[in-house]
């Protein structure tokens, strides 16, 4: 019986030694530590084995470094991308897409912790150039997404922080309308309308900011808010048939009861009728805002202007009809 329960333990002590072991193993520990799906954990295990072996450089290959500045950015550790991204940059990537992730994130790095900025700047700057010429020589169109794209809006955010003046905030805009030329994104769209924004009510530069925000208002998948705000800017301007323009697109993206009553007014020494009709739709949205108001100045379009001769009869008909094509034409009545 004690020789049973001494073999016992000796195969317990050499089992626990033989993992030990394996685990200690510098080629199991690296395996190990890819393998593991969390990127938290993934980073730890890769930093522990970095930690253990870098003394012998010939275990630690340049491969090691793009693994682990990519789980250190998953798990938000940006100042270990930093650290392990300047450590890979001094390899050699015959690969370019390789060199393309780890400028884009040590320069996403450096934004987010707000220091360095001028050298995320270039690294971004490094991104955009290598990218377009991967694109041209023939590589893979997802690079834009993947690269390009991101890059630019780092640029963006990076000179965003630097609006000191009205020539910072040029520069950024700028990069913007660059930017959007180059890839007409909802996200480059953005950033123009932001900083055009800025640039007519900080500084009042008016113009500057219609013909920033209409190369943005030009393309047919813009936002109604966009087309809404240069509606506004050139009513102030006077210049009431670009107003309606802008106001007639947006509100055929998205039916408002605040444009449908807009284009009420600008409309009813032009075009009485269509004026009427978009203030009938303003009145039926029922919005608490403007219905009111529609009502009224349609009441007093349709009674006491363009039916004014006619008899009670003949304008209560008319009224109905009114009320009814625009039920139609929102959807409140089956055809």
């Amino acid at each position: 019986m004690k020789r049973i329960i001494l073999l016992n333990l000796l195969l317990i002590l050499f089992s626990s030694i033989y993992i030990f072991t394996q685990n200690d193993n510098p080629k199991d520990m690296y395996e190990n530590a890819l393998k593991e799906k969390d990127p938290t954990l993934r980073f730890q295990k890769l930093e522990e084995y970095y930690n253990k072996n870098r003394s012998e450089q010939h275990n630690v290959n340049k491969k090691f470094f793009l693994y682990i500045v990519g789980a250190a950015f998953e798990s938000k550790k940006f100042d270990r991308v930093i650290k392990y991204g300047g450590k890979a940059l001094k390899f050699e990537w015959i690969n370019e897409e390789n060199k393309l992730s780890l400028y884009l994130q040590i320069s996403n790095a450096y934004v987010i912790r707000e220091t360095n900025l001028t050298k995320a700047y270039n690294y971004s700057e490094f991104v955009i150039n290598l990218g377009k010429s991967m694109i041209q020589n023939g590589s893979s169109s997802g690079l834009n997404e993947k690269y390009v794209i991101p890059a630019l809006c780092l640029q963006i955010r990076i000179l965003d922080k630097q609006i000191t003046d009205l020539k910072a905030l040029e520069n950024v805009l700028k990069k913007s309308i660059e930017a959007y030329l180059y890839e007409k994104s909802p996200e480059f769209a953005g950033y123009i309308f932001v900083f055009t924004n800025r640039l007519y009510y900080k500084f009042n530069k008016h113009d500057k900011a219609i013909e920033a925000l209409e190369i943005v208002c030009n393309d047919n998948s813009i936002k109604p808010e966009y087309l809404n705000k240069i509606a506004l800017w050139y009513s102030k301007k006077d210049e009431n048939d670009k107003a309606i323009e802008y106001l007639k697109r947006s509100y055929n993206l998205k039916k408002d009861a605040k444009i449908a009553y807009s284009l009420g007014k600008l409309l009813q020494k032009r075009d009485i009728d269509t004026a009427i009709d978009y203030l009938a739709e303003s009145y039926l949205m029922d919005d608490k805002n403007t219905s009111n108001n529609s009502k009224i100045l349609l009441q007093h379009l349709f009674f006491n202007i363009k039916m004014d001769e006619k008899s009670p009869d003949e304008k209560e008909r008319g009224y109905i009809e009114i009320l009814n094509k625009a039920r139609l034409k929102l959807g409140l009545i089956d055809n």
